[in-house]
């Protein structure tokens, strides 16, 4: 299997729908890796039609469309922000009073539970209140998205725009009167790059499926997504390059950082292994009986959940092939944060993190769903709590 960066160059408004029904037209902020999958499945079939390798390359079970998210450059790699990254109500971001990551605290509050010497509460104050310059404000839960880099990190913010439309008259086929609604879209257009917008992500296949993959884009790397492609809302601009899926953490370092901040806070030992896995995507879980549910089964015995922090939602799409929707199927949304503590060494483990990271996690992979990281530097980037001060 071979991966590839992907880029999407946005030359129109976009708007792909956040629900299947509701009364009001949000907009999903980034592309997912199942509407850039079906929009690449309907182009294929438009130039060659169902041949050998489509389902080399749309059905195999290895295949990974990733979801495309949002980015201030073609080259960028951006990543979405856990839902234990908190920042300053008031004045919110990287470069006014800062951002803060809980998980470790949160972690810590377990601990304190089953011990006699009970947490400083200052230490969870400083993580839910705002200590820059005497602020004193709450921090809440930051969302959206950021570039990656833990030693100049930057907020990528996503713009969105009211598109209005008038209902249509089916007798007369034409504007129909009292009859206007607005669609909200994501605007083309970076006021922070004063350039387009991009989404960027990655692709992978099989040799063969990327040597016809690659032909498709090239000849065509135009498509159109979403709601409003009659209207040339929806555009894209497609882009392949080699993909640079170097480490850009040591996860023994990861571990200890974890180990001594934890020791540091409850006062206590903590030996082991500790890891964490952040949802890229929303994820499809079943137990044995194809239930839903909101645990994951590690390929490794031992480890023990300290804490989740995640969220819940619905997945639905639409079948081209049968031109009707989706059954609808529950998730565990992106941005959702576990971390597990192992009482052996991390190299005994280390492979089985990365297939977990490499493959992802429970059902439809294929169509990006699954999408995990394991000890996203984040975590340890931005914790909040330095030896000493707790």
């Amino acid at each position: 299997m071979e991966t590839k960066f992907v880029s999407a160059r946005l030359l129109s408004p976009i708007s792909i729908s956040a629900e299947r029904q509701s009364q009001f037209s949000e907009s999903l902020d980034y592309i997912p890796g199942s509407t850039i999958r079906g929009a690449l499945a309907q182009r294929y079939l438009d130039l060659y039609g169902k041949d050998d390798f489509f389902d080399e390359i749309f059905i195999n079970e290895d295949s990974r469309f990733s979801n495309l998210l949002p980015s201030l450059s073609s080259t960028q790699s951006p990543r979405i922000l856990p839902l234990t990254a908190m920042t300053c109500k008031n004045f919110p971001g990287f470069s006014d009073h800062g951002v803060v990551d809980n998980l470790w605290v949160l972690s810590a509050q377990k601990f304190s539970l089953n011990s006699s010497d009970p947490l400083n509460p200052e230490v969870f104050s400083r993580q839910s209140f705002c200590d820059t310059f005497g602020c004193g404000k709450d921090r809440i839960t930051w969302l959206g998205y950021w570039n990656g880099d833990t030693e100049n990190p930057s907020y990528i913010p996503v713009p969105k725009i009211e598109i209005m439309h008038t209902g249509i008259d089916r007798q007369t086929g034409t504007v129909a009167e009292k009859i206007l609604y607005s669609v909200e879209a994501i605007d083309p257009f970076s006021k922070v790059s004063e350039s387009s917008l991009y989404f960027n992500g990655h692709f992978r296949l099989t040799e063969k499926g990327w040597e016809k993959l690659d032909k498709t884009i090239k000849q065509s790397p135009i498509l159109f997504l979403g709601r409003g492609k009659t209207r040339g809302q929806g555009e894209i601009e497609l882009d392949l390059s080699p993909a640079s899926l170097e480490q850009d953490h040591v996860w023994e370092e990861w571990n200890h950082a974890c180990g001594r901040t934890l020791q540091e806070i409850t006062k206590q030992n903590h030996n082991g292994t500790y890891f964490s896995i952040t949802l890229l995507s929303d994820a499809i879980m079943v137990d044995k009986f194809l239930r839903y549910t909101t645990t994951m089964d590690l390929p490794f015995v031992g480890s023990q959940l300290l804490v989740s922090i995640l969220k819940q939602g619905f997945a639905f799409g639409w079948n081209q092939v049968h031109r009707l929707p989706k059954e609808d199927e529950k998730t565990i949304s992106r941005s959702s944060v576990f971390l597990f503590h192992y009482p052996g060494q991390i190299d005994e483990i280390m492979g089985s993190l990365l297939d977990m990271q490499t493959n992802g996690i429970g059902l439809r992979r294929n169509e990006g769903f699954g999408q995990i990281l394991i000890n996203d530097p984040f975590h340890n980037s931005f914790c909040g709590i330095k030896e000493g001060n707790s």
